[in-house]
C-alpha cells in the first residue's frame, strides 16, 4: 500500500515520542481514529445519558 501523508503531519507525531517509526504513528492514529468513531457510535445508539455517569 502507497499512501501520500503531510510529511509536516508526520514530524509532529513522531516528536511526541522517542524511537517510534512512520508505521507505528500512522498505525496508532488509525487505531485513536477507530476507537473513539466507535465512543460517538455508542453515544449515537443510548443517547447523552451515558455522558452524565
Amino acid at each position: 500500500m502507497n499512501l501520500q501523508i503531510d510529511e509536516l503531519l508526520i514530524e509532529e507525531a513522531l516528536a511526541f515520542g522517542e524511537n517510534i517509526t512512520k508505521q507505528y504513528v500512522v498505525e496508532q492514529a488509525l487505531r485513536e481514529y477507530i476507537k473513539r468513531r466507535q465512543q460517538m457510535r455508542i453515544i449515537d445508539l443510548f443517547g447523552t445519558k451515558l455522558l452524565r455517569i
